[in-house]
């Protein structure tokens, strides 16, 4: 027998305040006063178009990389494909297409490419990575032995004994599902998981685990049939939790940041190797950082740029669950207002907003901007503690090469979705 679980996540709800070990073995100071950093990066082409070629018609793009030849891979997750381009941006080739079958995907979130030249994509849809090679040859999938719906939400990185990923287990667990016994939500306490995923053996460990404070959960239910419930879990989680920050650095090593002040931590083997500090204090949340909030939100939600997302499981009694996600309705105009009214906040704004690494070994580190926009500059750290300089007025890359090109996920003044790549200043090294 069938049963089916909805449920629909509001906007901040994997904003969380963990706890990491104080144990540190080294403590970096970087001096608080910016030294900024000349140059500024030169377009080389984009992806993207409201008409044209199908390749160039994107649907949600969710990661992309960058190969050791500067080919660059675009997950255009809403058409459920990898689509690969070269150096000078000319369209390559498709990996995956949608479907059920060997070689295709139903819901990927995310992706990575190896240095052994393998393009891994975790499909939520499947519950498993689908392994390509570059050239768009399926490989296989790897299904690990422990799973949760979660783990398949956010982004992957490449690690040097498989794929590490940062996720909050969902909510709703499809459990009891044989006849009679419905599956339920999960509403206790609440975890923040670093997992780790061996590609070969198909094991999953915890690198590191982080209980969240319990939050406020509504839980509404509607019957859809004698044999399909539904349920719609809400967690209300206050403005300007600090985010969990997170990428993997040269040798396997992860730099992490959870807390409003201005700290990083590399973590190793369940261990602290070093805290990176810097002495700029969270400012405290007023009146005009609340408005300012209420406004953000406010448009958030208006353009259903919300992270909200329907999550159908079906399981059938001794099966695998199986996954298919799908953006809820969009909000009225009193609902969001109702929203509104209902925010609560946290005492202080995180210095530090965004987070990149790359295969050079520096951390890309967005500060807050006082407008809470994104205008907040940009610190480029080494994870051995070395300040480099800041860069005022970028947007934070989503993804750095090892040859000095950077990409970009942005939207035209038409709201089409595009990638840009551009080449950065040697400078910046």
């Amino acid at each position: 027998m069938i049963r089916m679980v909805a449920v629909s996540l509001t906007a901040g709800a994997l904003m969380v305040v963990p706890a990491l070990p104080a144990c540190a073995q080294q403590t970096v100071r970087i001096p608080a006063r910016d030294r900024t950093l000349t140059g500024k990066p030169v377009e080389l082409y984009s992806i993207g178009r409201e008409e044209g070629e199908d390749w160039e018609l994107l649907a949600g793009v969710r990661q992309v990389a960058f190969d050791a030849s500067e080919n660059l891979y675009v997950l255009d997750s809403g058409n459920q494909r990898v689509l690969v381009f070269d150096a000078n941006g000319r369209f390559l080739r498709q990996i995956g297409r949608k479907g059920e079958g060997p070689g295709e995907l139903m819901s990927p979130l995310g992706m990575t490419v190896t240095q052994n030249g393998e393009v891994i994509v975790s499909d939520l849809g499947r519950q498993a990575y689908s392994i390509f090679k570059t050239d768009g040859s399926f490989v296989r999938n790897v299904t690990p032995e422990v799973s949760d719906f979660g783990a398949f939400a956010s982004q992957i990185y490449e690690h040097p004994a498989g794929i590490v990923s940062r996720h909050r287990p969902m909510v709703m667990m499809a459990r009891n599902v044989e006849a009679g016994r419905p599956a339920m939500p999960t509403t206790g306490p609440e975890k923040m998981q670093v997992t780790l995923t061996d590609l070969k053996t198909a094991k999953r460990s915890t690198l590191w685990e982080i209980t969240l404070p319990e939050q406020p959960t509504k839980v509404s239910e509607q019957s859809s049939g004698p044999s399909q419930r539904s349920f719609r879990v809400i967690r209300s989680t206050p403005e300007f939790m600090p985010p969990v920050l997170m990428g993997v650095v040269p040798g396997g090593a992860i730099a992490v940041a959870s807390e409003a002040d201005y700290r990083i931590r590399i973590t190793s083997n369940g261990g602290v190797q070093r805290v990176i500090e810097r002495p700029i204090a969270p400012r405290k949340v007023g009146r005009r950082e609340q408005n300012l909030a209420r406004e953000r939100r406010r448009s958030e939600m208006s353009s259903g740029r919300t992270p909200r997302m329907a999550i159908a499981v079906r399981a059938e009694s001794g099966g695998r669950p199986s996954v298919s996600t799908a953006a809820p309705p969009a909000m009225t105009p009193a609902q969001i207002e109702a929203e509104l009214q209902n925010l609560t906040f946290m005492d202080y704004v995180p210095v530090l907003s965004g987070m990149v690494t790359d295969p050079l070994g520096r951390i890309w580190l967005k500060r807050t901007a006082n407008d809470l926009g994104d205008g907040g500059p940009i610190d480029l750290i080494t994870h051995d503690g070395r300040y480099i300089g800041s860069i005022p007025g970028l947007q934070l890359p989503v993804v750095v090469s090892r040859g000095g090109r950077a990409a970009w996920i942005e939207r035209d003044d038409m709201g089409v979705e595009r990638v840009v790549v551009k080449r950065l200043p040697a400078s910046w090294r």
